[in-house]
């Protein structure tokens, strides 16, 4: 029904021209070839008319059910195949899986334990580490070395799988035709409320430093994908970390950045080194991430 939505007036222009105008030119015509000024007020030829009209009507009819009809199969079709992606995506997920050894140290005495971590707990463990056993996660590994070595770590492998099959949901999403702007974000909006915490903080890196971002962060900045991301759990890489180095500031701790998130947010679109804030915010949030760089932009100029 879309089509007929946004070209409602034309229809109904054609409509009246067709079997309204043309068929009362017609039969004008036909008077004024009979000369006979009495014909035209007979009601026949208005019966004539009226026919038209609601043969005319019966056609649109037809069509408009038929159009109905194609689009239902068209959508039944989609989400069909969108929500087989989709559980195929949560299996990826739960085969996941990193047998370990961890060396435990008590007493700075070593004792090793096997462990087996499994599905979306994964997410975490890479990211995070663990002290205990004295395993440095992607976190960590961040703030020591910096953005470069994220595409080099063999951590990421775990999830190459994972980000190639998520990028392929929400590119099937993008290019469906008859899907409008709106019903793309519903269903992009499905897949985003599907992802765990560290699965998004994953994403983020994924397609910030790794090789997500040719293809795949446009779709993310595109459908707001990182909407729910908590900042608060990023790394601050050692890139960040200097520039923070270098400012002069009497700001509190609690005022001075923890994290990458506003080292990496722009309000400027197609910026491969960073996020545009619709990553983060939808088209009714924008002000509020406009805010957030223009207050990042104060404290870089007041104080760095």
């Amino acid at each position: 029904m879309g089509i007929l939505k946004k070209y409602w007036l034309v229809f109904i222009l054609v409509f009246v021209f067709v079997f309204g105008f043309i068929p009362f030119i017609i039969i004008k015509a036909i008077n004024h070839i009979s000369l006979d000024n009495n014909t035209f007020l007979n009601p026949y030829y208005y019966s004539c008319i009226i026919g038209s009209l609601f043969s005319g009507l019966a056609i649109i009819i037809v069509i408009i059910s038929q159009h109905s009809q194609n689009n239902l199969f068209q959508i039944q079709r989609f989400e069909t195949t969108f929500f087989n992606m989709l559980n195929l995506q949560q299996q990826i997920v739960n085969d996941l899986l990193h047998d370990t050894i961890n060396v435990l140290y008590k007493n700075d005495l070593p004792n090793e334990e096997n462990k087996r971590i499994q599905g979306r707990e994964l997410f975490l463990y890479l990211f995070e580490g663990n002290p205990i056993v004295r395993f440095n996660g992607m976190k960590k590994t961040i703030q020591d070395k910096g953005k470069d070595v994220y595409i080099k770590s063999n951590m990421t492998t775990y999830f190459d799988h994972y980000f190639r099959h998520l990028y392929t949901i929400i590119k099937f999403i993008d290019k469906t035709d008859f899907l409008n702007s709106d019903e793309k974000y519903k269903y992009t909006s499905i897949v985003r409320a599907t992802l765990s915490r560290y699965e998004l903080v994953w994403l983020y890196y994924n397609c910030l430093f790794g090789y997500g971002n040719e293809k795949f962060k446009p779709l993310v900045e595109r459908y707001s994908l990182l909407k729910n991301m908590r900042a608060g759990l990023l790394a601050l890489s050692k890139e960040s970390s200097i520039k923070l180095n270098s400012c002069t500031t009497s700001l509190t701790q609690e005022e001075i950045p923890k994290t990458d998130y506003e080292f990496y947010i722009t309000n400027k679109e197609n910026d491969n080194n960073k996020y545009y804030i619709g990553a983060f915010y939808n088209h009714e949030d924008l002000g509020e991430g406009k805010e957030v760089v223009k207050k990042w932009a104060e404290f870089m100029k007041n104080y760095c």
